[in-house]
């Protein structure tokens, strides 16, 4: 069913007095994220849809156990404002989630109550979101958003009963809205084709972490010298999961092998996880390296501007690495590895920062150690990467959403004589 809503006033009138159709879009995500709650309020701001976001797992009211951290978390940030939404959440409460125990009995039914034109699924690796594609696939367009990658795949019988797998769940969908380069490859790999992908930029608010004025600026000068770096100092700043596939161990010992020869290189940590005392036991008494525990949302833009440059070193496939586009919103210099997804779209040597070689070798240390004979390219690195980032936005996301529906032409038409097409 398609619905109708009229403009009124001066928008009306820009738009020419026509009668615009609302497509009806239902959501499926698990729970409210702080890096999705700013465009599915853009989205339902939006004259020509109308948006109803459907959890199935929690709605981030309450304190929730996030094993990479090994602690509570309650985001500092609102998550449920500015668009409609409901919990329907699996019939037993679940801690660490499964694809079986992902099963949320009411979802389908709910999502039918509602009357959708279209349906995003974000995530098909639970139970009752797997469901909902193949439910809602051939009665409304199917969409899907995921950010999956093939930097860890390596070809034989596994990767290859995988892809077959993965074939089989994406027929069941009309669309993915690719996150990126290497998301793309992803997708294309498993069975969809180009003329169903749709890209849209993984994104931050970057305007929150850009600021408005230096009030950023002067709050990490201060805590600059809380942390006892000094003004010549260059700080290389890791945030994030203490967890092995980001490697923050690999990172100590590289930096320690790179600050030997080098007085003014320092590190600071920031995050917890599992671990934390491995790193306090290899850190000791180095005067060079500090901690921070865990800091919310909040407080990220004034952290960010401590370092020189931000390293993200992971070993194993970080599907994309939002931390990268905080650190750009905030004029930072950006460093990962080839495991990163982000890296591929957003590091632009020696113009928004460096590919960091594999932490084991010579390559890294050096990098590392040539990081204060470049100081003053790092503060170009950090305008130009804070330039860079503002076309991975929110409005990339929304528009992608609007677009995928657009190729579904029962589903999105306007008419000037208020009868559809």
């Amino acid at each position: 069913m398609i619905r109708h809503r009229r403009l009124s006033g001066e928008r009306s009138w820009q738009r020419s007095a026509w009668n615009l159709i609302v497509a009806r879009i239902a959501i499926v995500m698990t729970h409210p994220v702080q890096y999705n709650a700013p465009w599915l309020k853009l989205l339902s701001a939006q004259d020509d849809v109308c948006v109803h976001v459907f959890y199935t797992w929690h709605a981030g009211d309450t304190l929730v156990r996030d094993p990479g951290f090994g602690k509570s978390i309650q985001w500092d940030i609102p998550l449920l404002d500015g668009y409609e939404w409901e919990l329907l959440p699996p019939a037993r409460p679940v801690e660490r989630r499964t694809f079986w125990n992902m099963d949320s009995p009411e979802l389908i039914s709910r999502i039918s109550a509602w009357q959708p034109d279209a349906v995003l699924v974000c995530g098909w690796n639970f139970a009752s979101h797997f469901r909902v594609m193949r439910w809602f696939h051939g009665r409304i367009p199917v969409l899907f958003r995921g950010d999956s990658t093939l930097l860890d795949d390596c070809p034989g019988i596994r990767s290859f009963a995988r892809s077959m797998l993965l074939r089989y769940v994406y027929r069941h969908i009309d669309f993915a809205i690719a996150v990126g380069s290497c998301n793309r490859e992803y997708f294309r790999k498993n069975g969809l084709g180009e003329s169903q992908l749709v890209t849209a930029p993984h994104a931050i608010d970057n305007q929150r972490f850009a600021g408005t004025d230096d009030q950023f600026d002067r709050e990490a000068e201060l805590l600059r010298r809380e942390m006892g770096f000094g003004d010549h100092d260059v700080v290389i700043l890791f945030a994030g999961k203490f967890e092995r596939k980001k490697d923050p161990l690999g990172l100590v010992r590289v930096f320690q092998m790179a600050a030997s020869e080098r007085t003014s290189l320092r590190l600071l940590l920031v995050g917890d996880g599992v671990l934390e005392p491995e790193l306090r036991r290899v850190i000791g008494t180095d005067e060079r390296i500090r901690i921070l525990p865990f800091q919310n949302q909040q407080r990220m833009p004034v952290v960010y501007r401590v370092g020189d440059i931000v390293c993200l070193p992971s070993r194993f496939n970080e599907t994309w690495g939002l931390c990268l586009n905080e650190a750009m919103a905030c004029g930072r210099a950006v460093m990962a590895t080839d495991r990163v997804g982000a890296a591929r779209d957003l590091l632009v040597e020696g113009r928004t920062g460096f590919r960091c070689p594999e932490l084991g070798s010579d390559g890294a240390v050096d990098v590392f150690r040539s990081l204060p004979e470049r100081r003053i390219l790092l503060d170009e690195m950090g305008v130009q990467s804070q330039r860079f980032i503002q076309d991975w936005s929110f409005d990339g996301i929304v528009n992608a959403v609007v677009s995928a529906v657009r190729l579904s032409p029962s589903v999105f038409r306007a008419t000037t004589d208020g009868r559809p097409t």
